[in-house]
């Protein structure tokens, strides 16, 4: 694996949605390559920082709703009444 390829898997592995080969071949690559262990730091602190720092509201009343109507009309289903 090279430093490119952490790069565009960093996201996933810092979210733990890596599995098997790619997890292990992530983890064995940033031990040993100083550069990508202080860009998956880097993510891991954006994350960090995203998830206390971001005020979380409810989202507006019927919002669900109207979203699962763009959806369903997108697939070709019925729309909601």
């Amino acid at each position: 694996m090279n430093c490119h390829e952490i790069r565009v898997l960093a996201d996933a592995f810092v979210d733990c949605e890596l599995k098997g080969a790619h997890k292990e071949r992530v983890g064995s690559h940033i031990t040993q390559c100083p550069a990508c262990r202080m860009w998956i730091d880097m993510v891991q602190r954006a994350r960090d920082t995203v998830r206390t720092k971001v005020v979380k509201r409810p989202a507006p009343e019927g919002l669900e709703a109207k979203i699962r109507d763009v959806v369903d009309r997108a697939r070709g289903g019925p729309e909601r009444g």
